[in-house]
């Protein structure tokens, strides 16, 4: 039966063996004559709590990172398909539409919708 001595003593007063006591300074009264630690007053409590923090925070970075970069790929995959299947839905433009026959061609079609305008 653990007693507590006064607002300033943290010391506890335990019962042991054939009804001596004995008394704690740190956790609890557990045996005949020892005292325990609570798990959360032992530093290693908490740096095992950290750790495992730690490596949750890590597996969900990694996990975020995959998943992007999966759909990064299928996305890409995809943009892939519809211009593989654009260029073989239309033929190869011919030769006399060439960069420089595209270019007067524009040109004709603005000089004749400014004359027609005009």
């Amino acid at each position: 039966m653990p007693l507590r001595q006064g607002p300033t003593m943290s010391l506890t007063q335990c019962e042991g063996v054939n009804n001596q006591s004995y008394f704690c300074e740190y956790g609890h009264c557990c045996g005949e004559s020892q005292c325990c630690s609570y798990y959360y007053e032992v530093w290693w409590f908490w740096l095992v709590w950290v750790i495992i923090l730690i490596l949750c925070f890590c597996c969900i970075c990694h996990h975020r990172r995959t998943k992007h970069r999966l759909q990064q790929q299928q996305r890409q995959h995809e943009i892939n398909l519809i211009a593989y299947r654009e260029a073989h839905n239309f033929p190869s433009v011919p030769f006399y539409f060439s960069k420089i026959h595209l270019h007067t061609l524009c040109l004709c079609i603005m000089q004749a919708s400014v004359l027609n305008k005009g």
